[in-house]
């Protein structure tokens, strides 16, 4: 299960020499953007986000999510999810790896502003 621990764990891991200073805020949504985040295998990565956004079913879930793709410039490993997902210019969070290809590096992320909100709701 991937927690909210995880994912702090992750930004605050981010390569201080890439300039990156923490999430500034949660993304309303999706833009075409170049973004980074600190995986357990690969350590700091860029890639690139899609503005569009797409809809999966994840295991051992009833309803569909809001998942954003990201095309990394690295694979992925096993335990990369939870990695968090910033926008290299703003800093603006979008979500964390849910899903991805350990080959190709396209991971698919769970919305930020959707966690958020859910945290709110719940707590």
């Amino acid at each position: 299960a991937i927690t909210s621990e995880d994912v702090l764990a992750s930004l605050a891991a981010l390569d201080t020499n890439s300039g990156y200073a923490g999430p500034k805020q949660v993304s309303p949504g999706p833009r075409a953007a170049r973004i980074a985040t600190h995986t357990p295998s690969g350590g700091y990565v860029t890639g690139t986000l899609s503005e569009t956004p797409l809809y999966t079913r994840l295991p051992n879930s009833m309803s569909f999510q809001e998942v954003y793709k990201v095309q990394l410039d690295a694979v992925l490993a096993n335990g990369d999810c939870g990695s968090g997902i910033v926008d290299v210019k703003t800093g603006d969070l979008y979500g964390h790896i849910v899903a991805g290809c350990e080959t190709t590096g396209i991971a698919y992320i769970m919305a930020a502003h959707h966690v958020f909100k859910d945290m709110e709701e719940r707590l």
